[in-house]
């Protein structure tokens, strides 16, 4: 078996723990498979992580958050576009 995985940059860290510190919840929504996804939210530090989402599940999380009443923000790639124009 060969694995290959980006290295968790101190700054991010640092970043999530700069929100948590505000009181705010993070959550990670990655087109990784969901093994990858946790390990990336446990060396960083967010707070729940959901893999293996396609931008339209990605699209139906950030609503359904935001529906429940959460001030959503993103940071990433692939669903900005989708989400601004809804």
């Amino acid at each position: 078996m060969f694995a290959v995985a980006d290295t968790v940059k101190d700054t991010s860290r640092a970043a999530i723990g700069d929100l948590h510190a505000l009181g705010i919840r993070t959550v990670i929504l990655s087109g990784d498979n969901s093994h990858t996804a946790a390990a990336i939210a446990t060396a960083v530090g967010i707070d729940e992580a959901r893999g293996d989402q396609l931008p339209d599940d990605k699209l139906a999380a950030v609503t359904t958050l935001a529906a429940d009443g959460a001030v959503v923000g993103m940071v990433g790639d692939g669903l900005g576009h989708r989400y601004r124009n809804r």
